[in-house]
């Protein structure tokens, strides 16, 4: 008879200790299987956002690399334009050039120079500086 006791209170652990392993098995999958596919979309969006932040960051790249480069144009050309005018180029090997008989020369020489509203807004203000006069 306690052979039967022991017998039937192992068997009864062990169908208890079964139904206890069922239900962990059904709860963890039903806590575990949302969870990793929420995860895996969490990650997808993720790299998603990421890449999308990289093709904007390219772009805006690419739109200052547009931007520099016409403004690199438009100071070249105004450069060309200094250096191709009659008056700069007749003030080069001058000395003295506030002396008398140049002083309207100077004048006609800045009325000569290109107007900044041709350049656009990045350049206010410029200065040509002669090398062998030491003029400005």
């Amino acid at each position: 008879m306690r052979k039967s006791r022991i017998r039937r209170g192992i068997y009864e652990k062990g169908k208890q200790n079964k139904i206890f392993r069922f239900y962990l098995l059904t709860y963890l999958t039903v806590l575990f299987v949302p969870m990793i596919i929420s995860c895996l979309y969490y990650i997808n969006m993720l790299r998603l956002i990421a890449e999308d932040d990289r093709k904007e960051k390219e772009t805006e790249l690419t739109h200052a690399a547009v931007l520099v480069d016409n403004k690199l144009d438009e100071l070249e050309d105004l450069g060309d334009t200094i250096a191709t005018n009659s008056y700069v180029n007749s003030f080069r090997s001058r000395s003295g050039v506030f002396d008398y008989p140049n002083s309207y020369r100077v004048y006609e020489l800045c009325a000569s120079l290109p107007d900044l509203y041709q350049v656009g807004q990045s350049v206010f203000e410029y200065f040509i500086f002669f090398d062998k006069s030491e003029t400005v």
